[in-house]
């Protein structure tokens, strides 16, 4: 079950890093003329992507849920590690926070686009 997860955890990490290059192409590539200003902010998200698939294999998080509680555990070669791997996981969860931030960002570039 275990190399499993990791199986699936890289290749998900491959997957995003893949996509997220053809997306940054086609940005550059076709997107000049057809989505004016809005192509940079889809680059930033873009470019964003590609680093927090990076933390992501770096830490290799493992979430458990019971009732209340959460956990988070580093999966990666830094396992042994208890500061790093505090240090990891602190950035693991504050570059999701970002993440979700440019996400919303791109949502309400969107809304105001859209309304005026």
């Amino acid at each position: 079950m275990h190399s499993l997860l990791h199986i699936v955890q890289y290749s998900g990490i491959g997957l995003a890093q893949v996509t997220n290059l053809v997306m940054l192409i086609l940005i550059h590539k076709k997107a000049k003329g057809l989505f004016g200003s809005y192509r940079y902010l889809m680059a930033i998200f873009t470019t964003y992507s590609i680093v927090y698939t990076w933390i992501e294999m770096i830490a290799l998080p493992l979430m458990y849920v019971h009732g209340s509680m959460f956990i988070m555990i580093v999966d990666s070669f830094l396992r042994y590690e208890k500061l790093i791997g505090l240090y990891v996981l602190s950035l693991y969860c504050a570059s999701f926070a970002m993440c979700i931030s440019l996400l919303a960002t791109q949502f309400y570039y969107r809304y105001i686009a859209v309304c005026q």
